[in-house]
C-alpha cells in the first residue's frame, strides 16, 4: 500500500474527528459534512435533496417497468394455466 501524503493524513484525520456513534452507528453530523466539502450547510441539504429526488423517480420508472414486465408474464401464465384447469 502507498505511504500516505501529509495532506491525505490531515484529511483523514478531521473525518475521523468529525465522525460519531450514535447507537452503535458511525454517522457525520450535517455540518460537519459540509465543512469537509467546503460548503453550506444549506447547500449540502439541497444538493442531498435534489440527489434523494432524482433517485426516487428513477425507482418509481424502474418498479413501474418491473410491474408491467411481471403483468405480461402473469396474462401469458393465467393464459396457458386457464387451458389446463377444469
Amino acid at each position: 500500500m502507498p505511504a500516505r501524503t501529509p495532506a491525505i493524513a490531515d484529511a483523514a484525520e478531521r473525518v475521523g474527528q468529525t465522525i460519531l456513534v450514535i447507537r452503535r452507528q458511525r454517522v457525520l453530523i450535517d455540518k460537519h459534512l459540509a465543512a469537509l466539502y467546503g460548503v453550506e450547510t444549506r447547500g449540502l441539504l439541497q444538493g442531498v435533496a435534489m440527489l434523494s429526488s432524482v433517485l426516487n423517480s428513477e425507482r418509481e420508472q424502474l418498479v413501474s417497468h418491473r410491474v408491467v414486465e411481471r403483468r405480461s408474464t402473469w396474462r401469458s401464465v393465467g393464459s396457458r394455466e386457464s387451458r389446463l384447469t377444469p
